[in-house]
Parts: C-alpha cells; sequence; structure tokens
C-alpha cells in the first residue's frame, strides 16, 4: 500500500534527520564534547551559556533546518510514492512531525542522547504554520521575561502551539491527522521539559 510506504520512509527520513547532533558537531569544531559541557544537554542553551553565542546560534539554526527538511522531504516522498492521494500526504506530514522530534531527543548518532527538541519544533511548524511558529518564539520571550522560568515558557508555548495548530486544522480535510504529528511532538517536547520545571535548582536555565 503506496500510503504506509510513504507514512514509513517519513518516519524514518524525518527520524534520521533529527538525530543529526548539532550541538555536538559544533562543539566538536571548538574541541569540546557538548556531553560534558555545562549541563551536558545536546541543546541549544546548553551550547549558548558553555561555548559562545556564535555556537549557539548555529545550533539553533541546524536544529530548525532539521525540523524544516523533515517536512519537506516528507511532502517530496508522499508524491514520489503516492501521487495524487491526500492521505499519504497527511500521513506522511504527520509522521515526519513526530519522527524529527524523536530524532533529535534519541539521536541514532549519539547514542539516543539528545535535547529537548524545542528548536525543531520551530522547524516542523515553519512551511505549513510559520504565524504559528514566529508567534511561539515572540510567545515564549514575553513569559521567561514575566515568570522568570524557562522551562514553564517553554510549557505553554508549546502547549498553545499544538492547540493553535488544531484549531486551524480542526475542519480542513485532513487536519486531523497532520495536527496528530504536532500534538504527539507538544507531548514529546512536555514530558522532556517537565522534570525539570518541577525540579531546577535555577528557573532561568533551560537546555533545549
Amino acid at each position: 500500500m503506496p500510503e504506509v510506504s510513504a507514512t514509513f520512509l517519513a518516519l524514518l527520513s524525518a527520524y534520521l534527520l533529527g538525530s543529526i547532533p548539532s550541538a555536538q558537531l559544533f562543539a566538536r569544531l571548538r574541541g569540546k564534547d557538548i556531553f560534558a559541557t555545562g549541563s551536558g544537554n545536546m541543546g541549544t542553551m546548553n551550547a549558548l551559556r558553555n561555548l559562545g553565542p556564535v555556537t549557539g546560534v548555529l545550533t539553533f539554526a541546524l536544529d530548525v533546518l532539521k525540523g524544516v527538511a523533515a517536512m519537506l522531504l516528507a511532502g517530496w516522498l508522499a508524491e514520489l510514492i503516492a501521487s495524487g492521494s491526500a492521505l499519504a500526504g497527511d500521513l506522511a506530514l504527520a509522521a515526519a512531525t513526530i519522527g524529527a522530534g524523536l530524532g533529535h531527543v534519541f539521536p541514532l548518532f549519539t547514542g539516543f542522547r539528545g535535547g529537548k527538541a524545542l528548536a525543531v519544533a520551530v522547524g516542523v511548524l515553519l512551511p505549513g504554520y510559520w504565524q504559528v511558529a514566529v508567534a511561539g518564539i515572540i510567545v515564549i520571550g514575553l513569559l521567561v521575561l514575566l515568570t522568570r522560568n524557562v522551562n514553564l515558557a517553554t510549557l505553554i508555548t508549546v502547549v498553545a502551539a499544538g492547540a493553535a495548530v488544531l484549531i486551524i486544522e480542526l475542519d480542513a480535510p485532513g487536519g486531523l491527522i497532520r495536527a496528530s504529528g504536532m500534538l504527539l511532538l507538544v507531548v514529546l517536547i512536555a514530558w522532556r521539559h517537565l522534570p525539570l520545571t518541577a525540579s531546577a535548582r535555577n528557573p532561568l536555565v533551560s537546555d533545549r
């Protein structure tokens, strides 16, 4: 069945893209090991705080690009394998959304030690929901200023982003399928941030 093949390949390719260890790659260029630096988390904030703004920005940019690439590749695969099938396209996009997040959180190339997938989520949103992605960046910035807790701000923002995507897709053909991938990604990101929200010594620190 072409829809199944397209979905599986979209999931696999997104997972592999998500597994690209951005922070570790840029840390290695500095002669460092991201897992032995700062919090040891392979995320933008750890790179930014402990390896400098250039490394942090490059890490964020590549993580976002991973999400964008996963979505674009999923659409191309669906059209290639099941041309004309709207269902294949919807399933492939949903699979790529959660696949990219899983790859970042449990990356194949670093022994399944990854980050928290927030930057990847921005990339996943950009091709189809760029307004939600931009609004999310603004909202999380404002919430950090108001709450002084990055993890809490992240949780609120990702839940709001998931709700926004669901509302946008609610009445669209195949919308619930496409939104399901984003909702699963929201659960994954929330799971990665909840322990830190409850127990972090410094709530201003969040190593995504």
